[in-house]
């Protein structure tokens, strides 16, 4: 889609060429499958451990670019590279949680399971639409309202995320058990842990 929506917000070939390099994120947010296997097992110090090594990688190396004052190019190859960073840990981890589990998956027999592809596959898919489809809007208020209405779209996002701070570590430890709940077919005891979360 780069073509596309580079002809219609007419945008140069230097921002064509930052958007390929950007569009390499996405292969490293394919996380899912990872961050299940960490909730299911209640290790959410490696989950925030994962945040703190890809944040302290890119704000280390954007200081040695604003420093040496290095261009757009060298600060969205950062970028990618702080998402491979981030998955790598996650592999890392994960890899650690399953031998303390004692799931050796060199022992696990090679089988086609339905249900775990589907869910592997909406789970990855969930996550690599979910980067380019967070950035459509300001693309949209850009071409319409110009860069001044994208400020106030900002700090109205900035105020949401605020919020989401304190929610999605809330849903993070709460679902792996609502999940169990629901596994075991006890449905009112994951009910009335949903109710007591409002």
């Amino acid at each position: 889609m780069i073509n596309p929506v580079s002809g219609f917000m007419k945008w140069d070939n230097n921002i064509r060429l930052y958007m390929y390099i950007t569009c390499f994120i996405i292969i490293f947010r394919t996380t899912g499958t990872m961050l299940g296997i960490l909730r299911v097992f209640n290790n959410f110090k490696y989950i925030a451990l994962t945040s703190i090594i890809e944040s302290f990688f890119r704000l280390t190396f954007f200081f040695v670019g604003y420093f040496y004052s290095y261009g757009l190019l060298y600060f969205l190859i950062i970028e990618v590279i702080s998402s491979a960073v981030s998955m790598l840990s996650y592999i890392i981890f994960t890899i650690i949680v399953l031998k303390k589990e004692k799931l050796c998956l060199k022992k696990v027999k090679t089988k086609w399971d339905k249900d775990f592809f589907k869910f592997n596959c909406y789970s990855n898919l969930e996550s690599s639409l979910d980067l380019p489809i967070a950035q459509l809007t300001p693309f949209i208020i850009n071409y319409l309202l110009g860069f001044s209405d994208i400020a106030i779209y900002k700090i109205v996002e900035k105020i949401g995320s605020i919020i989401s701070k304190v929610t999605i570590p809330i849903s993070q430890a709460i679902v792996p058990d609502i999940s169990k709940l629901l596994a075991s077919n006890d449905k009112d005891s994951a009910m009335n842990i949903h109710k007591n979360t409002k």
